[in-house]
């Protein structure tokens, strides 16, 4: 009997439909569902940073790469990129400015999105792609901005240190009446060649989204005890 393994990732939607496509390049089912999107949001950085904008007075940007042309892969950055998962596609990644004028132990990058459209009477869900590989002393923040003002936040978002060499996935609800104008990413580091964060396939939506009724499991198999699967001693073939 042949076992089919699905995985099922459940995002934002409001009355969205479900397709699922075979996804050659990461050869595995992938569901992707249709939904309402903001326009002048969303960005997979292939050709430019779609109107998301560099923070001012950082010390680290962000810089569209592609894993073929990163000569440190195997040290820093996605091995694939996420919208295509291959070498070629292209991410956004937190680098030091060079050449370094003001060297600084701790270091900052923001990146700004397009401004949010107002006068909405629904939720909007926002939604992205990050990777956090090796950065033991490196803190990704979202921040949700109030009324254009860049230097009064709270933040709505955080992870710290290392999430693994392969891409994670969230999302926030963006409330109605709150006044939010922007979404504002921010890097913080203790710098060293392995202080950066990549993003990709950032997106907004309208409508809530929807706690998923499936409990996610990511899996990459680099570890030995393969994210507790193990194989059925039943079957005809071990999975090794």
């Amino acid at each position: 009997m042949n076992h089919i393994a699905v995985l099922v990732l459940l995002s934002c939607f409001l009355s969205a439909i479900s397709t699922v496509e075979f996804d050659q390049s990461r050869s595995v089912r992938s569901t992707k569902i249709k939904t309402k999107n903001v326009p002048g949001y969303d960005c997979t950085f292939e050709q430019h940073l779609c109107g998301w904008i560099q923070g001012e007075n950082t010390t680290i940007d962000w810089f569209r790469e592609r894993s073929s042309e990163n000569e440190q892969v195997n040290i820093i950055g996605p091995i694939v990129d996420h919208t295509f998962g291959n070498s070629s596609g292209y991410y956004a990644i937190t680098k030091l400015k060079l050449p370094i004028s003001n060297f600084e132990n701790i270091q900052n990058s923001v990146l700004i999105s397009p401004r949010l459209p107002h006068d909405i009477a629904t939720p909007m869900c926002a939604e992205w792609w990050y990777m956090m590989y090796k950065s033991d002393n490196t803190e990704f923040s979202v921040y949700l901005i109030v009324n254009n003002n860049l230097n009064e936040r709270e933040v709505s978002w955080r992870r710290r240190g290392d999430h693994g060499h392969h891409w994670q996935y969230d999302q926030l609800q963006i409330e109605p009446g709150n006044n939010i104008t922007y979404v504002l990413y921010e890097v913080v580091a203790e710098w060293s060649i392995q202080s950066t964060v990549s993003i990709d396939d950032l997106k907004l939506l309208y409508g809530p989204f929807i706690k998923p009724n499936f409990i996610a499991i990511e899996c990459t198999f680099e570890e030995e005890h393969i994210c507790g699967y193990s194989s059925d001693p039943t079957g005809n073939f071990a999975w090794t």
